[in-house]
């Protein structure tokens, strides 16, 4: 994706992705870790970009 003229290579995956609750209650030291880095870092208040989807790398013998 360009942004003025700056080239960002973005990484989207939720294959087999627990629910957003799972990692906010997470016990597990690096869930914890970035749920304090989004609250820190992460403006919400800011609106998400949109994609559209370039590659796709699902293995075929999935459903």
């Amino acid at each position: 994706m360009t942004i003025g003229s700056r080239l960002y290579l973005c990484w989207y995956s939720d294959a087999f992705a627990p629910a957003e609750q799972a990692v906010t209650a997470s016990r597990d030291p690096i869930d914890q870790q970035h749920v304090r880095y989004w609250n820190e870092c992460i403006d919400e208040s800011v609106p998400s970009l949109k994609f559209n989807l370039e590659n796709s790398f699902v293995n075929p013998n999935i459903d």
